[in-house]
């Protein structure tokens, strides 16, 4: 099992890793670490792109048999909701992400990653404890003591988004209606 993070802002994912003892426990397990910012990145065509034509991601997201997503269900003030889509975020490059960062560009290119994953993503919503507010730094934490799992990356946003208290079409989450129309899953 390799277990990677590409967070968003400084500092590096070997520190997010290594601070809080995420990398002692995966360690102790067995398990190894990918930290996707130092991580080896492949350049890869995607069919029928709508941002990103080429992408480089991290081999490790690339060529592993099961990608397990796992997202902190959570309100974000440019993108409304982050959940499983927006997690994809972390496996960019840096200096590839502020061009793709407002709507509707983000979910465009989120569901060009995807199309890259589909076949053998997981998405895990961590929403034990959600966030709403100015999140992912300024939020207020909500308990909801939920996880939502699910091999459709559709159909998990779609009800982390219900869970949340909004409409999956109508609501924050601009990326489920064309990642639905992208064949990516129902919603």
């Amino acid at each position: 099992v390799v277990v990677g993070d590409g967070p968003l802002h400084e500092p590096p994912a070997r520190w997010f890793a290594e601070r809080p003892g995420m990398a002692k426990v995966v360690r102790g397990a067995g398990g190894e670490l990918a930290y996707f910012d130092e991580e080896p990145l492949v350049e890869v065509a995607v069919p029928d792109a709508r941002a990103l034509p080429k992408i480089q991601l991290p081999r490790a997201a690339l060529e592993c048999d099961l990608f397990v997503n796992v997202p902190k269900l959570k309100t974000h003030p440019m993108h409304g909701l982050s959940a499983g889509f927006s997690n994809l975020y972390g496996l960019l490059p840096h200096e590839e992400r502020h061009r793709i960062l407002k709507q509707p560009q983000f979910c465009f290119a989120m569901i060009d990653v995807m199309k890259l994953l589909r076949e053998k993503v997981l998405t895990v919503v961590d929403a034990v404890i959600a966030m709403e507010g100015d999140g992912p730094r300024l939020g207020n934490p909500v308990r909801m003591d939920v996880v939502l799992a699910g091999r459709d990356p559709v159909a998990a946003d779609t009800i982390a988004a219900m869970v949340a208290g909004f409409d999956p079409i109508e609501g924050p989450l601009e990326v489920i209606p064309p990642a639905r129309h992208a064949g990516l899953g129902v919603g």
